[in-house]
């Protein structure tokens, strides 16, 4: 295998990757807006993966896609809106292992773990006004 039939095939590997993890991101995406209708000021891709300097997982076995879940009501405790996320990932994706590490549930699938990270409308103002590097 000559050098440049290497570099194709890690570009062709991280390409597909790259396919599958965006088609997870729209999945998630779609059944987030579906199972907490009305529910969420917002939710979003943040860290590494929305920076593109997110590893594949052959170099960084603990890649993961962070993702923030915004929830509209600020009176419940942090452990409610875990709670939410863990009965979300439970309804949909059941055959997955599923873990709260604190403060995130983790989603692992068999390409890639999520970090679904829960807040509130009123720690999503503060984070919004961040600068956007810091994420």
């Amino acid at each position: 295998m000559t050098v440049s039939t290497y570099l194709e095939s890690i570009k062709s590997n991280a390409y597909q990757r790259d396919i599958t993890i965006t088609n997870s991101i729209a999945t998630i995406k779609n059944r987030l807006n579906g199972y907490f209708a009305g529910e969420l000021v917002s939710h979003f891709v943040f860290g590494s993966y929305s920076r593109n300097t997110m590893l594949p997982r052959s170099y960084d076995p603990s890649s993961d896609v962070d993702y923030m879940v915004v929830f509209k009501n600020v009176i419940y405790q942090p452990q409610t809106y875990l709670n939410k996320l863990r009965d979300f990932v439970n309804y949909y994706y059941r055959t997955s292992e599923i873990k709260q590490s604190h403060p995130t549930i983790q989603l692992n699938l068999n390409h890639i773990t999520f970090e679904l990270v829960p807040a509130s409308h009123n720690i999503y103002l503060v984070i919004k006004s961040l600068p956007t590097r810091i994420f």
